[in-house]
């Protein structure tokens, strides 16, 4: 229990004031991140913005950097009468021709910024990605941390905190044919699956 309260008080939030400083820390703690922006990974520069926004904060105990991170995730359902279908998202498609799947249990993952509300991030998510700004009711699903190696950028671990909701989306929010999320640099497809229960 000591060496636990030692870690944690040894435990603090590194805050890089510039580009340079954050690289210098991650080589630091040899993580390469000059292969970074490449197979569907974020570049470092992207890093540095989440950092700067809040978005994301690091922690070092000196032996480890950690990416620590809140997330609002939404599981997108709709019932047609007849199915009941599950969004999900399908594949990540880069400008530079990467295309990665990511093995997310969630249809949708949004990253909170500072000084907001879980559920308004969680909103915001389906907005952004999805076009869907009109109202959605969403039902709390409880709260899960879950930690592991950085898909986003490689090397670096992470502690994800996430905030779990459900929706259903009406048949105006609708769409059969899916929904695509068009950034500078990719193109996100979601699209509907019908939804088989755990037995």
């Amino acid at each position: 229990m000591a060496n636990n309260f030692e870690r944690q008080q040894a435990e603090k939030e590194f805050q890089p004031q510039s580009l340079h400083e954050l690289c210098a820390i991650l080589t630091r703690y040899r993580i390469a991140y000059e292969h970074w922006g490449s197979g569907g990974s974020k570049t470092v520069e992207q890093l540095y913005e989440e950092l700067r926004t809040g978005e994301s904060f690091l922690i070092e105990d000196g032996r480890e950097l950690l990416r620590v991170v809140h997330v609002a995730s939404v599981s997108v359902f709709h019932f047609d009468g007849e199915t009941l279908w599950r969004l999900v998202e399908d594949r990540q498609e880069f400008t530079n021709g990467d295309v990665r799947r990511r093995p997310f249990t969630s249809s949708v993952a949004e990253k909170i910024q500072k000084d907001e509300k879980p559920h308004a991030a969680a909103l915001r998510g389906l907005c952004e990605e999805l076009g869907v700004c009109s109202p959605v009711e969403l039902k709390e699903e409880g709260v899960s941390v879950e930690a592991g190696a950085s898909i986003s950028y490689p090397g670096l671990h992470a502690s994800v905190t996430l905030y779990k909701y459900l929706a259903f989306f009406s048949k105006e929010q609708f769409r059969p044919e899916g929904y695509v999320e068009v950034q500078d640099d990719k193109k996100t497809y979601f699209v509907w699956q019908p939804h088989t229960p755990l037995a």
